[in-house]
């Protein structure tokens, strides 16, 4: 009995239980504050279980949840990853319906890694580019965290709209010297594109 429990133990640490190893590459310590999160591999994948013939079975496609029971979910949640996993289904929604509960999930949220983490799920929502530009505009605000407000600007950019060299050069004087930078960096960048 004592063997096999050995046995067993041994096996389950040389395998590492199945999880990867933390290396010095994937570290949250290490991490830029306008880092994307993402879930560990795999979470978002469709269940899957070993047919008695040995061959993979997956599960059958699960419907789509409505945008009310996704940002129930998002606010009852205690932990990132869960609130993460909210998120991932926002490709799947009406697009006008997934900004408008982004938007409204952003204005509740404290945590402001959090706040820089909604910002990015723009990218996963396809048009709405005015929405997206009003919501960017809200969240380089001064009374936004800096990191928050670092994402906006990042954002702005990755948008590539000439509405967001409007939105940014309200900031060329703010008084964060760092955003200032940022901001003016950001508009020399929309600029060139523009050209």
């Amino acid at each position: 009995m004592t063997y096999r429990l050995v046995i067993t133990l041994m096996t389950l640490m040389l395998t590492g239980c199945g999880k990867p190893s933390a290396s010095p590459d994937n570290s949250a310590a290490t991490a830029p504050a306008a880092t994307r999160l993402e879930p560990p591999p795999g979470a978002s994948q469709s269940p899957t279980s070993l047919t008695p013939t040995g061959s993979v079975a997956t599960s059958p496609p699960v419907a789509t949840p409505s945008v009310a029971e996704l940002e129930s979910r998002y606010l009852v949640a205690r932990d990132l990853y869960s609130k993460l996993l909210v998120l991932n289904h926002l490709p799947e929604l009406p697009a006008a319906e997934a900004l408008a509960m982004l938007t409204r999930l952003f204005e509740q949220e404290e945590d402001a890694e959090l706040r820089a983490e909604l910002l990015f799920s723009l990218l996963d929502i396809e048009g709405e580019v005015a929405g997206k530009l009003d919501l960017l505009a809200l969240a380089i605000q001064p009374n936004q965290p800096y990191s928050v407000r670092i994402t906006a600007v990042d954002l702005l950019v990755e948008l590539n709209h000439e509405e967001g060299i409007a939105i940014l050069q309200n900031f060329l004087t703010d008084p964060d010297p760092e955003i200032r930078q940022a901001v003016a960096d950001a508009v020399e960048l929309l600029r060139s594109a523009s050209r």
